[in-house]
């Protein structure tokens, strides 16, 4: 009798702990009834970027590529019925990022709309069957079209469907074209100034080659803070204004020709730059390594002449 009591005992104690247990869940700050969320779609990447923009990069080809924006029904059930929703460009939402982030940072370097020539999407709606969460819409990224120089954004928005649009849907695409040479290296070598024997190459050094075009990257310096060559003057390190090589190469990996990625700034100095064909000026595949050896021209005459080897360390 006494053990019989003990188990009644025990289990009026249990359903009191869960009864207890149940009403303090429910009165938890960090309670959550999932059942009463009202189902809606969103952008699921937008959600994962916090509305923020991301950067997405491609390889620079003459195909256009392919890329999908999805979109994803939100609900504690998949639900019974067909969810349709139609998207669009957010340029709106893209200007008023813009606009509060130079608010806070003067420096802040805008992003700018992606040029319709460089991408296109046949059809902005989307239907999500019953009973399934998501749906894609198919963008073709025309990166041959791209100017390597840009600092584009492809912003996308649900702007109507066919249930509640949630917050997260502002995608803010920071689209990017890069070729196969893109990337930072660690760059040692040679320069040489003819103008002034004091200076020399500062060696070795980290250097970005960013794309330009299908096989053509141009050379940012890292100590310059973009475009540019640094060298040593003996005494400390300086920089020429308004000069920075771009490399061209042809399929093989040849480099074809050298120039001055600087050629619609004016300057007095008439700052150029051409390949040494003297040089080995050739990039190795398999070890990602790019020999080059060209010369500075200024005033029409050669001034310097810098023969260097780039390392592929990693992706820009």
């Amino acid at each position: 009798m006494k053990r019989n009591l003990n188990k009644f005992t025990v289990l009026v104690l249990m359903g009191c702990i869960a009864l207890t247990l149940g009403s303090c869940l429910k009165n938890n700050k960090y309670y959550n009834n999932f059942t009463e969320y009202e189902a809606s779609v969103e952008l699921p990447l937008a959600a994962t970027k916090a509305n923020k923009p991301f950067a997405v990069s491609f390889d620079v080809a003459d195909t256009p590529t392919s890329y999908y924006a999805v979109v994803n029904v939100a609900s504690v059930e998949k639900l019974n019925t067909v969810v349709t929703a139609t998207l669009g460009i957010d340029s709106a939402y893209l200007n008023q990022y813009n606009a509060e982030q130079l608010a806070a940072d003067p420096d802040y370097e805008p992003y700018e709309l992606m040029p319709d020539s460089t991408y296109q999407i046949d059809s902005y709606e989307v239907t999500i069957p019953a009973g399934e969460r998501q749906a894609r819409v198919k963008i073709m990224i025309s990166t041959s079209k791209m100017d390597a120089s840009g600092n584009y954004v492809l912003p996308l928005t649900i702007t109507k469907a066919s249930i509640k649009v949630s917050n997260w849907n502002h995608l803010l695409m920071n689209i990017g074209a890069k070729n196969k040479y893109d990337g930072v290296y660690e760059t040692t070598g040679t320069f040489v100034d003819y103008a002034n024997a004091a200076w020399s190459g500062n060696y070795p050094k980290s250097t970005q080659l960013i794309t330009q075009g299908l096989r053509s990257v141009g050379y940012a310096d890292v100590q310059a803070g973009g475009f540019g060559f640094v060298f040593s003057t003996g005494t400390g390190l300086s920089q020429f204004g308004n000069f920075a090589p771009v490399f061209t190469f042809d399929d093989n990996g040849n480099v074809i020709s050298v120039t001055n990625y600087y050629t619609d700034v004016p300057d007095t100095r008439e700052r150029e730059a051409r390949i040494d064909p003297t040089g080995i000026n050739k990039y190795d595949e398999a070890t990602r390594t790019i020999e080059v050896s060209y010369f500075m021209i200024q005033a029409g005459a050669d001034r310097g002449h810098m023969t260097e080897k780039l390392v592929y360390k990693k992706a820009r």
